[in-house]
């Protein structure tokens, strides 16, 4: 499973985000949206933050805090069901 945390440098959401993917044990790749323009464009992306998992755009900014622990969590499930 690939989790891409796609952001500006300046994102101040980052953190936020960070700390619950860590919290979760999920492995995440940081990709910054000043480098990679291919995947501006592959999403359309014109904000930041933006969670991107398995090649899908999950969310486009900042999500409610309570959304994103329920999804991640859910993510986490998955992922120790496949192996």
């Amino acid at each position: 499973m690939e989790v891409i945390l796609f952001v500006t440098r300046s994102c101040y959401h980052r953190s936020l985000i960070e700390a619950e993917l860590k919290a979760r044990h999920i492995d995440y790749e940081i990709r910054y949206v000043e480098d990679n323009p291919e995947l501006v464009a592959q999403h359309g992306i014109k904000h930041s933050p933006n969670l991107i998992v398995d090649d899908e755009l999950i969310y486009r900014g900042m999500p409610e805090l309570p959304e994103l622990k329920r999804f991640l969590d859910e993510l986490r499930t998955r992922r120790q069901d496949r192996t």
